[in-house]
């Protein structure tokens, strides 16, 4: 009679003896790196190879998928270890967790290091099965971009977020070993970059994008929040009641709400001991940002902490450089303004966009035109709507709806 219960549809039945062997086990996993996971009629757990033939004794309680690195984690009654492919022990059983399929991978991608648990404590092995972390945190969890249960992991930068006892570290891969960064000390710490896309996807915008670290630590009642480089090091303290949203070089911008709404929301520029409150700001353009007060537009320089433009105009003015000429809009009439506040061309249109390559869309009695820096008209007033550049050279124009 047939005593397998699971088994993976594509198993080939036969050993490299020719001997059917399918009596003997009762389930049968998928190949995993040349390897299968296999339980027997004892209900004790082994490997099989590419020619299913058993090359580790079946003595585990359980046996997971074999790793990339040829390793497996097993479980026994002492707890959880990991066996090479012919089962000789690389990590003695004894966790509670240790599975090499789930390993933290440094940013050269060269050295990994598994997740182990032990007592509910979680902590780190290294390449050469090293307790690099002994499992003394509460959870290893939160940063940006991937995550196992309750650890979470940044694979671009190696740093880890750990909890013990309730407080917030951060811990860095680095080789084989594990250095930490920031004691864990706080009650909130956070993993902090740039909220724009600008950094990443425009080189225009010369923007400091480096990653930081955001922590609110309470003593006595008291709580700070406090801004931390990438080596753990204290650039800014700040209200616990503030959220950061951007930074810039000495530049500090914090917000009263999380999430930028409501009538009590504004937001604070602190540029070294120098503070500035404005109801809100504009996009994230690099060294110039956009401020708002009471429903017009200004400009403040994050490399002074200067207000270099007040909030007088009705519309964003959106520089991103000193030698940038922006659109304004002038008691209802669109210009175009210098870093200076100094106008360059007269505000006379009814809309105006930014330069590209020189030109600038804008609009005189429901009609779209290009004007050039000086504020020549190079391209009449004849279409409907605004010119849509398919490529700097080549616009897309339309002309009594017709494009």
């Amino acid at each position: 009679m047939n005593n397998i219960i699971h088994f993976d549809p594509s198993f080939n039945a036969y050993n490299s003896h020719g001997e059917d062997i399918r009596e003997k086990y009762t389930q049968i996993n998928s190949d995993n790196f040349g390897y299968r996971a296999v339980r027997n009629t004892s209900d004790k757990w082994g490997l099989l190879n590419s020619d299913n033939d058993e090359v580790t004794p079946f003595i585990y309680d359980y046996i997971w998928d074999m790793s990339k690195d040829g390793l497996a984690a097993v479980k026994t009654a002492l707890g959880c270890g990991i066996i090479d492919n012919t089962g000789k022990y690389i990590l003695s059983p004894g966790y509670r967790s240790a599975d090499p399929n789930h390993s933290f991978i440094t940013p050269d991608d060269i050295d990994h290091h598994i997740l182990v648990i032990k007592d509910g404590k979680y902590g780190l092995i290294s390449p050469g099965f090293i307790e690099t972390i002994p499992p003394i945190y509460d959870k290893l969890i939160y940063s940006a971009n991937a995550h196992y249960k309750n650890v979470h992991y940044n694979f671009e930068t190696g740093y880890i977020h750990a909890c013990k006892d309730g407080k917030y570290g951060i811990l860095k891969i680095n080789g084989n070993q594990v250095i930490t960064i920031i004691e864990c000390i706080y009650d909130e710490l956070e993993y902090f970059i740039n909220p724009t896309p600008l950094c990443a996807y425009d080189k225009r915008y010369k923007i400091d994008c480096k990653s930081l670290f955001v922590g609110r630590r309470c003593n006595d009642g008291i709580c700070i929040g406090e801004v931390l480089d990438t080596n753990g090091k204290i650039i800014d303290e700040f209200s616990a009641e503030l959220f950061l949203i951007f930074a810039h070089e000495r530049t500090f911008i914090y917000s009263t709400s999380k999430y930028k709404y409501g009538s009590d929301y504004h937001v604070i520029i602190k540029h070294f001991n120098n503070y500035k409150q404005y109801n809100s700001i504009g996009e994230y353009r690099g060294r110039y940002i956009d401020i708002i007060e009471n429903g017009k537009y200004g400009v403040y320089d994050t490399a002074t902490g200067n207000e270099v433009i007040s909030c007088k105009y009705n519309s964003p003015l959106q520089f991103t450089t000193s030698k940038d000429i922006v659109p304004a809009n002038i008691n209802g009439k669109f210009g175009f303004i210098d870093i200076r506040d100094q106008i360059i061309i007269e505000p006379k249109y009814e809309n105006a966009k930014v330069f590209t390559d020189g030109l600038a869309a804008v609009s005189l009695n429901g009609k779209w035109g290009y004007i050039d820096i000086t504020g020549i008209l190079i391209i009449p007033f004849n279409y409907d709507s605004r010119i849509v550049f398919r490529s700097p050279k080549q616009p897309k124009l339309t002309r009594n709806n017709q494009i």
